[in-house]
């Protein structure tokens, strides 16, 4: 069953995900996208350029899901209700 807190948690873990693609793009790894990666073995320029390109364009998803869900940093405020007695 998906309820607020469940989804609000969901959308949470993509932005952390997305972000931490980022900054493995900024050091230059990019193995976790393993089809781009063996197609841009062999061009260096290429490479470069498809990490610039992806970088921005993670960029563009972060903003756009902090746009679309506004409110993420009340999920800490709703935490109780997960673990009432913890």
């Amino acid at each position: 069953m998906t309820n607020i807190l469940s989804a609000q948690n969901k959308v949470a873990s993509f932005v952390r995900k997305l972000e931490l693609y980022q900054r493995r793009i900024k050091v230059g790894d990019m193995s976790m996208f393993t089809q781009l990666c063996e197609q841009l073995k062999h061009d260096k320029a290429d490479k470069i350029t498809f990490e610039n390109f992806v970088f921005h364009h993670l960029s563009s998803v972060i903003k756009l899901m902090q746009q679309y869900f506004p409110d993420m940093d009340n999920r800490q405020s709703n935490s109780w209700i997960f673990r009432p007695f913890y």
